[in-house]
């Protein structure tokens, strides 16, 4: 394939066409305004070589800004399920409160199927040992 000798209004076009386009976009818009048949790694090696890029690169697909005083972490609302693998034991807990205030699910499941209020150093084990079966008859305060 022959090399390529750009001239410096093919170089001025890729200059003013680098804002807000792809790659893609801008190696149709210069074969089409040329009237050439390069590729994108053809354009993307001449940018690379002429230092051609947009003065804002766009943010990435799905990129979220942190903004001053927000917070890094994401907040789970109250009501929120997650799994928590330990040594002890995995278990699910649901949020129960802020700011950040976690309890077992099957304490909370064992205290609305039997409309009472576990004390801090309650046990609720599950009967059948399967720690995902929520079941009411499942769930029994030892």
């Amino acid at each position: 394939m022959e090399k390529h000798k750009y001239t410096e209004e093919e170089l001025e076009f890729l200059r003013q066409n680098v804002e807000g386009t792809t790659l893609q976009e801008q190696t149709d818009l210069f074969n089409a305004r040329f009237g050439t048949n390069l590729s994108k790694d053809k354009i993307k090696s001449i940018k690379a070589l002429k230092k051609i890029k947009p003065k804002t690169p766009p943010p990435p697909p799905n990129y979220h800004r942190i903004q001053k005083g927000q917070s890094v972490c994401q907040k789970h609302l109250v009501g929120h399920e997650r799994f928590k693998a330990s040594f002890s034991g995995d278990i699910y807990e649901i949020k129960v409160a802020e700011p950040n205030v976690w309890r077992p699910k099957h304490h909370v499941l064992y205290e609305q199927y039997h409309n009472v209020k576990l004390p801090d150093n309650a046990k609720v084990i599950f009967v059948d040992g399967n720690r995902t079966n929520f079941d009411k008859d499942n769930l029994r305060l030892v």
